[in-house]
């Protein structure tokens, strides 16, 4: 009877390689895909003070309130939804907590406005 253990040629070790290779990257392509659906707590956007906000808008602090909407409009354009949905899942989740800066920088704004 003939024996069926597999022969070790270099072509067939070359290939057991590339196979492993190959596993190991479905699996980690894999695990990233199940990570990067986990959902994660999002950081509360923090009251940015009267000197933050106008920083994060890049106003003076005594903008007025058209200057600090006309800054609001232009910044948000970067980050329109269209535009967010064709980046990888990091550089989006970068991209939404600067947009929870952004509307956190505006409400301020517009309550050192309403206040003064």
């Amino acid at each position: 009877m003939a024996s069926t253990a597999l022969s070790t040629t270099p072509l067939t070790v070359v290939v057991m390689v590339l196979a492993a290779a190959a596993g190991f990257a479905a699996v980690w392509f894999l695990m990233g895909l199940v990570s990067a659906g986990t959902p994660t707590k999002a950081a509360p956007a923090q009251r940015p003070s009267a000197s933050d906000w106008a920083a994060v808008l890049e106003v003076p602090p005594d903008a007025t309130r058209d200057e600090i909407r006309q800054a609001y409009r232009d910044k948000m354009q970067e980050y329109q939804p269209e535009r967010l949905a064709v980046l990888a899942p990091d550089l989006r989740r970068l991209a939404e907590q600067r947009v929870r800066e952004l509307n956190a920088a505006f409400e301020a704004a517009e309550r050192s406005h309403a206040g003064g």
